[in-house]
């Protein structure tokens, strides 16, 4: 995983959702290449590569499709909410609120599909 953007970004990624606790390992100390993925429990079977990269895209899929969410609420957390609640006691201008929230709906925009 990007530690800086929380993407994920190898097959360990993945498998380490498929099953709970050490049942796998990588037989080189740095790559981590399907070649390399040794299955060290027995009561799971080894993912084909397809499988690895597919699950892979899709949390990648996953992450850009709910990044925004998480952007915008902490944004609303730190720059909204109290204009709200500023805006109901009359010491902000009506409309502050609205146009904070459009501000960061604006700097955090759903993610769509590219097209094909």
């Amino acid at each position: 995983m990007n530690w800086e953007t929380g993407i994920p970004d190898s097959i360990q990624d993945w498998l380490s959702t498929q099953n709970s606790g050490h049942w796998f390992c990588w037989g080189h100390p740095t790559n981590r290449r399907y070649e390399d993925l040794k299955i060290i429990d027995n009561r799971f079977p080894k993912p084909t590569e397809e499988e690895c990269i597919n699950g892979l895209a899709a949390m990648v899929l996953e992450h850009k499709q709910t990044q925004y969410q998480k952007d915008r609420r902490t944004a609303y957390k730190l720059e909204s909410d109290r204009l709200y609640f500023e805006e109901v006691r009359g010491e902000v201008p009506e409309g502050t609120w609205a146009a904070k929230v459009n501000e960061i709906k604006i700097r955090y925009p759903k993610w769509q599909m590219p097209p094909e």
